[in-house]
């Protein structure tokens, strides 16, 4: 719970809410919404459970003074904010005893992970962030019954 009266984080916070927003948006126009919508995470990698989900991470925020590069800091540099932000569709996948899925069901999961990922990018775009530079999308599983990617945005922070 948190605590009454406490002043909300203003420059990231409202970029990811909007990121939100839009990922919902996109995911449900193209028919690929997870059974929980989209949440926002909080601090370290969240449980890879065996659910249908989908969520926004702030994975790191860290000075710049090159814009979208993680720079040292010196003396008298002329600075600002960014984000690293982490948009990750994971799908629960049967996998058989012995763990080996059928071609056809490796092709469909990666057909959809791929179409998972354009939604990922159509949010990013459609959000309108100022200042912001794409990183990689990152597949994953189908270990342990999950399979699904994660698409990195770093973003200028105080637009």
């Amino acid at each position: 719970m948190a605590p009454s009266g406490y002043t909300a984080e203003a420059s990231i916070w409202p970029i990811v809410e909007r990121l939100k927003a839009c990922f919902e948006k996109e995911l449900t126009a193209r028919e690929l919404m997870v059974k929980c919508n989209v949440s926002i995470k909080p601090g370290a990698l969240p449980d890879f459970s065996a659910v249908d989900a989908a969520w926004i991470r702030v994975a790191s925020v860290f000075q710049t003074s090159s814009f979208p590069n993680q720079t040292p800091v010196g003396r008298g540099v002329a600075t600002t904010e960014a984000a690293l932000l982490e948009l990750t569709v994971l799908r629960c996948i049967e996998t058989p005893r012995g763990g080996v899925l059928s071609a056809e069901k490796e092709t469909e999961a990666s057909r959809l992970a791929l179409a998972d990922k354009q939604a990922m990018l159509a949010a990013i775009k459609c959000c309108k962030i100022s200042e912001r530079s794409l990183g990689a999308w990152v597949p994953f599983g189908p270990g342990g019954g999950v399979y699904g990617g994660v698409q990195e945005v770093t973003v200028g922070i105080g637009e």
